[in-house]
């Protein structure tokens, strides 16, 4: 017991290190699958996202995974958000509980948005062509109690972002942890890490310019536009939550994110 505690206190002070140097300095426009970052589930989503320590269901495998350990039997979650300008989200999980294992899981999302013109310099309003975008992502989960206060939860997810002919993909996991403390009402700490992985570097023929060297008679040599390698969105999560008042399967929480 006490080297679970001093692990948890360990993970903590990880992750409030980190999240202290993530406030001091921005990555907007320098990190790929921004789509991962989408909220999902219409309980979270209304918690204003404070679920790190709540998250008790099959949704938990985007907020927390250790929350899948209180799942104990099967379940499956599908959700719908439509974004701004046509893009929309399809998110399912799935999650079944095997007895002296632990609680597995899968997931799938995927952005999707409306096919767009192709236009260039020499034709502005269209080529005649047209061209999609997206991202997907899906992996395996597994979450179980180490001890009837402890539980610990991971994702393993690959992911793919295209546009027209050209895509980057990478994968990634999720670590969760969620502690709770028997006082009257149960007192929950959770945190979590998601999306800690490899970069990601968009690929494909869109990056191959052809140019003609020594005029009409010359060469045709192709040139490689050189792209970066972007880092994932890296998300920490830290929360606390409390059953202020239960009555049989009714209950009202109280839970704080950051």
């Amino acid at each position: 017991m006490k080297a679970i505690k001093l692990l948890l206190a360990l993970i903590f002070c990880v992750f409030s290190v980190s999240g202290i140097k993530a406030q001091t300095q921005t990555k907007s426009g320098t990190t790929a699958a921004q789509f991962l970052k989408i909220d999902v589930g219409p309980r979270a989503i209304g918690m204003g996202g404070a679920f790190t320590a709540t998250a008790n269901d099959v949704s938990a495998i985007y907020w927390n995974p250790a929350g899948l350990a209180s799942n104990l039997s099967g379940e499956a979650f599908f959700n719908h958000t439509d974004w701004f300008l046509d893009i929309a989200l399809e998110y399912a999980g799935v999650a079944v509980y095997v007895p002296d294992v632990g609680t597995i899981g899968g997931f799938v999302s995927a952005l999707t948005m409306n096919d767009m013109d192709v236009r260039s310099e020499a034709r502005p309003e269209g080529t005649g062509e047209r061209f999609d975008a997206g991202g997907l992502a899906i992996g395996l989960s597994y979450a179980r109690k180490l001890t009837d206060r402890f539980s610990i939860g991971f994702n393993v997810k690959y992911i793919r972002e295209f546009i027209w002919h050209s895509a980057s993909s990478g994968f990634a996991v999720d670590v969760g942890t969620i502690y709770r403390i028997p006082v009257k009402n149960e007192f929950r700490i959770g945190a979590s890490i998601s999306n800690f992985g490899s970069k990601m570097k968009l690929d494909g023929r869109d990056l191959i310019e052809i140019d003609q060297v020594g005029g009409s008679g010359g060469n045709l040599i192709n040139t490689k536009t050189d792209i970066d390698a972007y880092e994932l969105p890296l998300t920490f999560r830290v929360g606390v939550a409390m059953d202020v008042w239960k009555s049989g399967e009714s209950k009202l929480i109280t839970a704080v994110d950051a």
